[in-house]
């Protein structure tokens, strides 16, 4: 019983002293802190001033849409009601 009890009293003091050693460096840190300039937080424009990017350019040309250069499937088939409405909807 007397060895149990003293197994605990060196685990006491060995929290004691882990514990002191964490508030020490504690300390440290913060007076670290306290000496060194404030802290100054960066907008978005300072956060992507760093990275170069090409700026994007738009040609409002418009390019051929015909993506068939003139090559008819079928041209002598007859057109259904569905190609009659869509070659309205797409005059």
């Amino acid at each position: 019983m007397r060895d149990m009890m003293g197994r605990i009293q060196n685990l006491e003091d060995a929290i004691a002293d882990l514990k002191g050693d964490k508030e020490s460096k504690m300390e440290d840190v913060e007076e670290e802190m306290s000496k060194d300039a404030p802290l100054k937080s960066r907008t978005v424009k300072e956060e992507f001033s760093d990275v170069a990017v090409a700026p994007i350019k738009h040609s409002p040309e418009k390019k051929s849409t015909n993506s068939n250069n003139g090559f008819n499937i079928s041209p002598n088939r007859i057109p259904t009601v569905l190609d009659r409405v869509l070659a309205r909807l797409n005059k």
